[in-house]
């Protein structure tokens, strides 16, 4: 049998590019040509050729380390935090019924199973039981991060640059599909959160340096926080969500680190061109602006 589960609501979805030195030097000096007059640009580069210069995310995803970005997160928060939540569940095409979703406090996986025998409560519709639920075998459940699923942490070299690509949304959609077994019951899924402060090294400079300004924009209009949702778990395997979605608002953040301290991340010089994904609204700092920007 072949289930699929999907979770609709709004959220902030994030990618992070990494570059090189060699590639932030060129995309800096990109940069450099897109604030200043072509007369300007060959006084202060004699004896180069001026050619214009090259749409910057055009640029981040063709020189991107390892040749793809990095996913963050897709930001949609988990039925028990969220605002407009929807959660839907199909067995073989066919709308399956259940019961809702029952968070558990401080629950554990163990090997195949999620070991609900320490539970001091659950929780529904924003209720709390010190019990198990009667209906508990047809809820979808939610734990939280669980140990054993986070990522690996990578190093991040200091004289790159990291750029995450940020887009804002009112309606997505995450879907899970995947093979279960004849004896599939709702209550074998749980749903598992992000830990973004203790995952790979990009998913923890993005916490410490861009979340919180995130959350102040957008915690009261769609409930973003911490808790984002990750994936399923189905007898020990973690299926990872898929988002779509449609529209939103658009940004860039840049960070480099000079420092060479683990803690030195910080928005670089030119930041100010990451703040949307016009990248400045450079018609209004170069008049060249609408000759290249689609070419």
């Amino acid at each position: 049998m072949k289930v699929e589960l999907k979770i609709e609501g709004p959220g902030i979805q994030v990618y992070c590019y990494e570059l090189n030195a060699e590639r932030k030097k060129e995309l800096e000096e990109n940069f450099n040509k897109m604030v200043m007059i072509p007369e300007v640009w060959k006084m202060d580069n004699p004896g180069k050729e001026w050619t214009p210069p090259i749409y910057p995310m055009d640029m981040i995803a063709e020189y991107c380390e390892n040749g793809v970005p990095s996913l963050i997160t897709h930001g949609m928060m988990g039925p028990r935090y969220g605002v407009d939540i929807n959660v839907s569940l199909s067995v073989d095409g066919e709308d399956k019924e259940f019961a809702g979703v029952c968070w558990l406090v401080d629950a554990e996986l163990e090997e195949d199973l999620i070991n609900i025998a320490y539970q001091y409560s659950f929780e529904m519709d924003g209720v709390e039981f010190l019990e198990k639920p009667a209906n508990f075998d047809e809820c979808i459940l939610h734990v939280g991060h669980q140990r054993g699923t986070q990522k690996e942490e990578g190093e991040v070299p200091h004289d790159h640059l990291l750029v995450y690509r940020i887009i804002s949304y009112t309606k997505g959609c995450l879907t899970a599909s995947f093979e279960v077994d004849d004896d599939f019951k709702p209550s074998q899924l749980a749903l598992v959160d992000e830990l973004p402060d203790a995952a790979t090294k990009e998913e923890s400079i993005y916490y410490f340096n861009i979340f919180d300004c995130l959350r102040d924009r957008y915690q009261d209009s769609i409930g973003f926080d911490e808790n984002t949702l990750r994936g399923v778990l189905y007898k020990g395997q973690l299926y990872d969500f898929e988002l779509s979605f449609k529209g939103g608002d658009r940004f860039v953040a840049a960070l480099e680190n000079d420092s060479g301290d683990e803690g030195g991340w910080y928005p670089n010089r030119w930041d100010h061109a990451y703040l949307h994904e016009s990248w400045g609204d450079y018609r209004q700092v170069s008049p060249y602006y609408d000759s290249w920007k689609d070419s």
